[in-house]
């Protein structure tokens, strides 16, 4: 009996251990550096290490493809947006803005009545 509470005992400080492994890994920036953190290179066998990590690369690399493709469609679309832009900004204005105004002449200014009141403008 005191051999299986000495072995859940040990189980259970090394559990410990490496829960505080793996937050001072975290607070040192480690999520930033490494893949996993150190309990998992201690709970895992080498092979199951390569694989979950092979795992792992392959699973950041198809969603970084789709972030591209999704990126490119993104761009795609917004010169589509300013190419339309343009197009409507291009059309040209029925008459030149930066011509004169015709030029007329000074006709009689009416009164409310429609009448004529022989004053020029």
């Amino acid at each position: 009996m005191y051999q299986y509470i000495k072995k859940i005992k040990h189980k259970v400080m090394f559990k410990i251990k490496l829960w505080e492994m793996d937050r001072l890994w975290e607070l040192m920036g480690g999520s930033c550096w490494g893949l996993f953190p150190p309990s998992f290179y201690y709970t895992h066998t080498e092979e199951e290490i390569e694989r979950i990590t092979k795992e792992t690369i392959e699973s950041c690399k198809k969603m970084l493809d789709e972030f591209m493709e999704q990126a490119k469609q993104r761009v795609a679309n917004e010169k589509k947006k300013q190419n339309e832009k343009k197009r409507k900004a291009e059309k040209p204005l029925p008459h030149n803005p930066l011509s004169p105004m015709p030029k007329m002449k000074a006709g009689a200014v009416r009164n409310d009545k429609g009448e004529d009141t022989g004053k020029p403008r």
